[in-house]
């Protein structure tokens, strides 16, 4: 008896995006409540990762976490979410 394969799904909800869709795509979460949730999130933790290996890198994180992705980088940084 021959072994089917099995198509699994991508992980990936937006890998079937190419070119100007992707692209359209991402501009359109990133100025979405989630998409500022997920970027103050991602800063947050790259925050957390190098502040005590390259608190240089730290700063810059933590500067444009603060400034552009309020309240979502705050409450991550600060442990509330």
């Amino acid at each position: 008896m021959k072994a089917r394969k099995l198509k699994l799904p991508a992980l990936n909800k937006y890998a079937n995006l190419k070119g100007d869709d992707r692209e359209n795509v991402a501009k359109l979460l990133l100025g979405s409540p989630r998409g500022r949730y997920v970027m103050g999130q991602a800063l947050a933790i790259g925050y957390e990762t190098l502040k005590n290996t390259e608190p240089s890198n730290a700063e810059d994180i933590a500067l444009i976490g603060d400034t552009f992705f309020k309240p979502f980088y705050q409450l991550k940084v600060s442990g509330v979410l």
